[in-house]
């Protein structure tokens, strides 16, 4: 089985965004990932990247928690729900939406998937995420 160019040349661009990720240069790295996307709109690295920079952006303007959620959601089902980065980064799309009690359940997936598979760093950033969580969510009356 060869691997499509097309997929070939997505795998490049999530390599590329990454590069630029690390630098800071999120702009740059957005471009990457939505490049990566119209090649390959399924792919999961992609999806869950550019989730991540929606999400957690130093530049506020960059940042959209709904987008960031479809995004993370979308890589989440095609990733069968079984990689914790993907469903981590799910939980902070959903807190930067303001789905706190969303994003806890999220968090507490990810932190027991993580403990499961053996990665314990996913599973201490879980955790602590979870404890953030759980006190915003407490913070904001029902519905909200």
């Amino acid at each position: 089985n060869s691997v499509s160019p097309d997929v070939s040349k997505a795998a490049e661009q999530i390599q590329l965004a990454r590069q630029f990720q690390i630098k800071g240069e999120n702009e740059t790295a957005i471009e990457c990932y939505n490049k990566a996307l119209d090649l390959d709109a399924d792919n999961v690295e992609a999806l869950n990247g550019l989730a991540w920079i929606l999400s957690t952006a130093d530049n506020p303007a960059m940042r959209n928690g709904n987008k960031a959620v479809d995004l993370a959601m979308k890589a989440a089902k095609l990733s069968k729900w079984r990689q914790p980065t993907v469903i981590e980064t799910l939980s902070v799309a959903y807190a930067n939406a303001d789905q706190y009690s969303n994003a806890l359940i999220m968090a507490q997936a990810a932190n027991e998937l993580a403990i499961l598979t053996g990665r314990s760093d996913i599973a201490a950033r879980t955790a602590k995420l979870q404890n953030f969580y759980r006190i915003r969510a407490a913070a904001r009356p029902v519905g909200q």
